[in-house]
């Protein structure tokens, strides 16, 4: 086990009215509804909700190189991988 609670790469899969953000494991992290008539006022669009639910399939990878961390706090994180404080 590598350790992480949710372990990339993350993938997504429609279904009739959502998409699905799974980790390696296949748990479900995300669920990114459109064209429900029960939803807001005015509903995603099947391509909106697809864009979402891949850009939240990326954070995986953002996160694993700091990349939405600040430059200090990257470092921080990359320096504690490597056993030093």
């Amino acid at each position: 086990m590598n350790g992480r609670r949710f372990p990339p790469p993350w993938s997504v899969e429609g279904g009739e009215t959502y998409f699905v953000v799974k980790d390696n494991d296949r748990q479900q992290l995300a669920y990114v509804h459109f064209d429900d008539p029960r939803s807001a006022a005015k509903p995603l669009t099947r391509d909106e909700a697809r864009r979402i639910a891949a850009n939240i399939a990326k954070l995986a990878g953002a996160t694993a190189q700091g990349l939405l961390l600040g430059e200090t706090d990257a470092a921080f994180v990359r320096s504690n991988r490597r056993g030093k404080t």
